[in-house]
């Protein structure tokens, strides 16, 4: 494909900044949406380069796919469109949520192996993903997992990305051959044969754990014994080792049923897993409050009463919190918030103004997620069910928290400062704001001590 050109603008208003990717007739952009002032992810299809129209399918299946999801572990897709480009050519667009952090096949090949404690985290973060595809009606397999297409965010929480090989279950037998979609080595014996099971996924999720914990790719371990499994040298505690050489198991059958399985399998439940419903955090947090480690900063469970409220009025500090996660400075005294100010100038000078322009930017995005909820959000209990992120290493924490609606479990996420870490724990009682017209839209809030 050609290079680049200085300055390009996709469709007067997507402003190129560099290329994260490129395959033989498609690639991704990061640009700059010039409409809602942030930064984006734009995959381009020259449909005139294509050798086949399987291409087009996978790129429209994979935007239709997108366009119902929301989650925080799949990227948020913004627009899709085709676009007549100067001098002839259709090309395909797709403008989706842009992921800042490296593909987890990256991260293994650049810096040493994951400590057991982000292999975890990385685990339960695509699990949590997988749990919410396979529960759609129907259910949504990704057929192509593997560590290129996971990507971590800032917080190290992980994203399943490139859904041009998704499919829904419950389709009818189709006639005839099909095209083979999935990796070899990633993918399991079934998929060659056309069929897909939550088990189908949950393979590809353990053939790209093992890569993870040994930094081998699956087509190089010794296939003689006819299936795949963690090497007895690699030292690794024996929950994880279970997980993954249960989700390795040849035939379907043999394999864990659903994601939530796993998942009480690496946390060590014996047994059957629990049955649908909302989990262990959730029904401990409802016998009541944590007892919390003190603080200036110290999360405090907050009632809000009903709605409408003004971000402006009585619980102006929390609503602060929500859209300002890391400014601790709007109650402190007059002398140090001088001195918070003269150190952001100079970190402004020192990055040429980047650093500022981008968290104001986080700022606004913030504001417009969930500023309607905090208005007209009806409140409810909720529980927190896992924390990811390194205070070595990162600003934001992600939180994830589940809440009950209407007898329907819902389970989300969103980015806090790290250092809440310090005081929230799994199956901390938590206050949610939820949409009364679509519950899962949701944001925790919380008072300062």
């Amino acid at each position: 494909m050609e290079a680049i050109a200085p300055e390009r603008v996709i469709r007067e208003r997507y402003r190129v900044l560099h290329q994260l990717g490129e395959g033989s007739s498609a690639r991704t952009l990061a640009c700059l949406d010039l409409v809602e002032d942030r930064r984006v992810a734009v995959k381009e299809l020259r449909v005139g380069l294509l050798e086949s129209w399987k291409q087009v399918d996978m790129f429209e299946r994979e935007a239709k796919a997108l366009a119902g999801l929301r989650h925080h572990g799949i990227p948020e897709i913004h627009e899709f469109f085709e676009h007549e480009e100067p001098g002839g050519g259709l090309t395909l667009y797709l403008v989706q949520e842009l992921i800042d952090g490296p593909a987890l096949q990256s991260r293994i090949c650049q810096a040493p192996l994951l400590g057991e404690s982000d292999v975890l985290d990385i685990a339960l973060g695509v699990l949590d993903v997988l749990e919410y595809l396979h529960g759609r009606t129907p259910p949504l397999y990704h057929r192509d997992i593997k560590p290129s297409n996971i990507v971590l965010r800032q917080s190290g929480a992980p994203v399943l990305v490139d859904f041009g090989g998704v499919c829904h279950g419950w389709r009818p037998e189709q006639s005839g051959g099909s095209t083979v979609t999935g990796t070899y080595g990633y993918m399991p014996p079934e998929q060659l044969m056309g069929r897909v099971s939550p088990q189908s996924d949950l393979y590809a999720l353990g053939a790209t754990l093992l890569y993870v914990v040994t930094g081998r790719e699956p087509t190089d371990f010794d296939f003689d014994g006819g299936r795949l499994s963690v090497p007895e040298a690699i030292e690794l505690r024996p929950s994880l080792r279970r997980a993954i050489d249960a989700m390795l198991a040849p035939a379907p059958r043999d394999r864990p049923r659903t994601a939530r399985q796993v998942r009480a399998v690496l946390l060590g439940a014996a047994g059957e897993a629990p049955p649908p419903g909302p989990s262990q955090a959730l029904v401990l947090a409802r016998r009541g409050d944590p007892t919390m480690v003190g603080g200036h900063d110290a999360p405090r469970w907050i009632d809000l009463g009903s709605p409408p409220r003004d971000p402006a009025g009585d619980f102006a500090d929390v609503y602060h919190s929500l859209v300002e996660p890391l400014d601790t400075m709007h109650d402190a005294s007059p002398l140090a918030k001088v001195a918070a100010r003269s150190a952001y100038v100079l970190i402004g000078v020192v990055s040429l103004g980047i650093l500022p322009a981008v968290y104001y930017g986080h700022v606004r995005n913030r504001k417009r997620r969930y500023e309607p909820l905090f208005r007209h959000g009806v409140q409810t209990d909720g529980a927190i069910v896992s924390i990811q992120g390194s205070e070595q290493y990162n600003l934001f924490a992600t939180i994830g928290y589940e809440y009950v609606v209407g007898g329907e479990t819902f389970r989300a996420f969103m980015d806090y400062a790290v250092k809440l870490k310090r005081y929230w724990t799994i199956g901390d009682r938590v206050a949610v704001l939820h949409d009364p017209v679509v519950p899962a839209r949701s944001c925790i809030v919380y008072r300062r001590g």
